[in-house]
């Protein structure tokens, strides 16, 4: 299985690095031909140094700790249904939304979302109870786990997290959408219920379902009909709608110099999660939007151009800096995979953090590195303890 994550693990960096950095380079959507070296420099320090490492035994769990899930099965159980209930809890505060959880009230998205989101932020009660969700995830995973041999149980509660994010919010973005249904599929793989060729097959299915439902999702919350798009239109579109933000390279250029990487990167590392943003360590992806909408993170119509792993380099380092940007992503990512591979029961978890970790292209890296290194680290304490009550009962 750890061969399995270290093939998924490159192929979804060559390939999610290269769409969501690379369409507006590489496509005619956007006149970005002179960015064409860094990024290229940028893919080279990315792929590279992480093949390497996840080739290594560099900080491969030595120990096995497999025996530690027979031996606590019921807490992780327990645990589980905790982080569960964790997450359920956002309906009952700081709205109380659980009676519809029961009714379908429809995708939506307000031009006030991101104030209500602000208030959120601001709210210590909701913060605790998010922050509380975060690091409780990795235990619904091996929950997860533990039900790989009851397929309907499996999807059933593969479905019930993002529908509760559904109904409290009214929301579930397109990506997000992609990385549940993406587990489901490699779920049947990994369980031996389909076979690769299947497995091809469902992927080339449900891509070809997904490109006009997202398309559509894109023109729907902005209230434009798009029912007469063909295909190929479709498809057309779904690129161009993604080299939008790329069309802005331009803009993170301006940031280059303001921002000091070190000291972003050690507020994302030993700051709690979640990220709190300041004036000195703002979130990338909203003075990015702000720089080009002239409205602030917040106001009204505020909405998100989102800059990519590679424009995110060039905003802390500029464009002959970002392959620093992209080994510290290899170095940490690869870091973390490997200390988890060999552990079956963080099967789905490293499923999991793989395809964030290819979403992370396009939505950034800011909040994936915090969330990954406080659950990572939670997680070793928790099954290390384990452990040593093991060995000390024997």
């Amino acid at each position: 299985m750890n061969k399995f994550i270290e093939k998924l693990l490159i192929i979804i960096a060559i390939t999610m690095c290269t769409f969501f950095s690379g369409v507006g380079i590489f496509t005619n959507f956007a006149d970005n031909t002179e960015y064409l070296i860094s990024f290229l420099i940028f893919m080279v320090f990315l792929v590279v140094p992480l093949s390497i490492i996840i080739r290594s035994n560099l900080f491969v769990a030595k120990k096995n700790y497999d025996e530690i899930f027979t031996n606590f099965k019921r807490l992780f159980f327990v645990l589980g249904i905790l982080a569960l209930l964790t997450h359920f809890a956002k309906l009952l505060y700081p709205e109380f939304r659980l009676f519809d959880i029961f009714q379908f009230n429809g995708y939506h998205f307000a031009n006030d979302t991101f104030i209500v989101r602000l208030e959120q932020r601001n709210d210590p009660i909701y913060s605790f109870l998010n922050s509380l969700s975060i690091i409780m995830l990795p235990f619904y995973f091996i929950f997860l786990y533990s039900l790989r041999k009851k397929p309907f149980l499996f999807i059933l509660f593969i479905m019930l997290y993002p529908y509760i994010s559904f109904v409290q919010t009214g929301y579930v973005g397109r990506t997000e959408m992609l990385l549940w249904l993406s587990i489901i599929l490699i779920y049947f793989y990994t369980e031996n219920i389909i076979k690769k060729r299947t497995l091809f097959i469902l992927i080339l299915v449900t891509l070809t379902f997904l490109i006009p439902v997202m398309n559509f999702l894109f023109y729907y919350r902005q209230g434009i009909d798009v029912a007469k798009f063909s295909f190929s239109e479709t498809l057309n579109d779904f690129l161009r709608q993604e080299s939008i933000s790329q069309s802005y390279l331009y803009i993170t250029e301006l940031f280059a110099g303001r921002l000091n990487f070190l000291k972003m990167i050690e507020r994302w590392l030993f700051n709690m999660v979640p990220f709190y943003p300041d004036n000195n360590f703002p979130v990338l992806s909203y003075i990015f939007s702000t720089a080009i909408t002239g409205i602030e993170y917040g106001g009204r119509n505020f909405y998100i151009l989102l800059p990519s792993a590679f424009g995110e380099g060039i905003m802390m380092l500029g464009k002959s800096g970002t392959w620093i940007y992209a080994l510290f992503i290899a170095i940490f990512c690869g870091v973390i995979i490997n200390a988890m591979k060999n552990i079956k029961f963080l099967r789905y978890w490293n499923i999991f953090f793989v395809l964030n970790f290819g979403m992370a292209f396009r939505g950034g890296f800011q909040t994936f590195f915090s969330q990954y290194f406080y659950t990572t680290l939670i997680l070793f304490i928790v099954m290390f303890l384990m452990r040593f009550i093991s060995e000390k009962n024997v």
